[in-house]
């Protein structure tokens, strides 16, 4: 079974501040998705990739005052 995943997720921030996402499936979970889970955000924010102590896949990123939004 391959498991599709969505959602829209829009963070309206007073002022620029670093963000940690835990927004992706565990990395043991990859080979069940149907396509690779990124970030797309809005504004295009660099999003650093990193493995917590836990396992599980996270995003640092620096976000700008104003809406930000995540598509998946």
């Amino acid at each position: 079974m391959l498991i599709r995943m969505g959602y829209e997720l829009i963070f309206d921030i007073p002022a620029p501040v670093s963000m940690v996402l835990m927004l992706y499936t565990h990395p043991e979970r990859g080979q069940d998705l149907r396509r690779p889970d990124r970030l797309t955000l809005e504004p295009a924010i660099p999003v650093e990739d990193f493995i917590d102590g836990f396992g599980n896949r996270c995003a640092r990123i620096n976000a700008p005052a104003g809406a930000v939004a995540d598509h998946e």
